[in-house]
């Protein structure tokens, strides 16, 4: 192969590495910034993040305006979140609130904290379709006393729903339906603080990558229906028809400046709501980082890509893409070892060799449009680190070109 067709290649857009890790959310767990999704993170992997919301509260008139409250307020606060891959399908996580000042008392401290534990029943390889559980128990940190919380624990259950809209996760559905006994705060009602009431959840959110595994924008909209009683505006002690209700829509983007850093943030309202609208605006930012990144599948945060069809094993003779496997590492030669293993598993290896430069730390998979989720497939496959390339020159003489690093040759297995 020419030297200077293999330069114009690997001077392509490097797109990342072999990163299967999840990202995680506002509310703890992975997810969208507010919003859990069924992703999980993958064994031994975790992750810290930090994320500062503001939300604008505007009550109506016919509350009232109680001795000693304001109508109208604002909550700042800061959540602390630390998730956990314990299993390649069950995360954990723990999320501490912090309100730094919120409520028609301008109160602050710690919040009610969250602890919380989500299986993943359906990954999604096969079918578009993905599914999980989450288990959340909140710890009553914040007591009644402090007007930051009733005092009791917190329940909650969720099931979480992902749909793959084509092939590559670069459109994605989800939808949350959950029930939790928890602490609201009633509007109508200031002067009791905190209840612990049973409330109704449920979300819906759509997500598009606006340039796959760096930048991903989302839609999501979200309620919920507290059983506070008869109260200032419901008149009904019954979850349905419905009571108090919360509901309102965001926009979100997250920015990915490295494999292992996220940045996101999200704007939103409270929308229309025959009742009444309580949380009129917020805003959200957040930042997040994966750690133990080396001893895990995971190469980095690009969450998603855990959901990219497999590919199907040829009877006979191996048909798809064209694939070339080459050595670039000095101090060993492992082409032929993996160039079987890539066949094995149902690629078309029409060719094995040796790439012009032999100083290649991280194994490399180039590819020509439209072959990146099979790209993405052979990357699984090599070990080590390892970046994804899309070629932009394609070449009829191949497919896919894989080089394979020092990193795969010291860990071939």
């Amino acid at each position: 192969m020419k030297h200077s067709i293999f330069l114009t290649i690997v001077a392509s857009l490097l797109i990342s590495g072999n990163v299967l890790a999840a990202m995680p959310s506002n509310t703890g767990g992975s997810g969208l910034i507010q919003t859990r999704t069924p992703d999980v993170l993958t064994r031994d992997a975790w992750n810290v993040s930090a994320f500062l919301g503001y939300t604008g509260h505007l009550t109506p008139s016919d509350y009232g305006n109680p001795s000693g409250y304001s109508r109208d307020w604002a909550d700042t606060n800061l959540s602390g979140i630390f998730n956990y891959g314990f299993l390649n399908n069950l995360e954990g996580g723990i999320v501490f609130p912090v309100d730094l000042s919120g409520g028609p008392k301008s109160q602050s401290g710690l919040q009610n904290i969250d602890v919380l534990g989500k299986y993943r029943f359906l990954k999604g390889d096969v079918s578009p379709l993905s599914l999980a559980a989450t288990l959340v128990v909140g710890i009553p940190s914040a007591s009644k006393t402090s007007v930051l919380g009733s005092g009791d624990t917190n329940v909650g259950v969720e099931a979480d729903f992902g749909y793959r809209i084509g092939d590559n996760e670069k459109n994605m559905l989800y939808a949350d339906v959950g029930f939790k006994q928890g602490d609201y705060y009633d509007k109508a009602q200031p002067l009791k603080g905190y209840q612990n009431v049973p409330i109704l959840l449920a979300s819906l959110s759509y997500e598009y990558a606006i340039l796959l595994e760096k930048a991903y924008f989302s839609v999501e909209l979200i309620g919920q229906s507290a059983n506070i009683g008869a109260s200032g505006n419901s008149g009904s002690g019954q979850i349905i028809p419905l009571g108090d209700e919360d509901f309102y829509g965001l926009l979100g983007i997250r920015y990915l400046p490295t494999r292992v850093t996220a940045l996101a943030f999200g704007v939103g309202g409270g929308l229309p709501d025959p009742v009444r609208t309580d949380t009129n605006y917020l805003v959200t930012i957040g930042f997040s980082y994966l750690f133990n990144v080396a001893k895990t599948a995971a190469r980095g945060f690009v969450y998603k890509r855990t959901s990219l069809p497999q590919p199907a094993k040829p009877a006979g003779i191996a048909t798809g893409p064209k694939v070339v496997v080459v050595n670039g590492c000095s101090a060993g030669d492992k082409s032929e070892f993996f160039a079987q293993k890539i066949k094995s598993s149902g690629f078309n290896v029409i060719q094995v060799g040796r790439a012009p430069a032999l100083n290649y730390n991280d194994s490399v998979v180039i590819f020509n449009d439209p072959y990146y989720s099979q790209a993405v497939n052979i990357l699984r496959l090599i070990p080590g680190s390892e970046k994804l390339a899309r070629s932009k020159v394609k070449n009829s003489a191949y497919d896919i070109y894989v080089v394979i690093g020092c990193s795969g040759v010291a860990n071939a297995k």
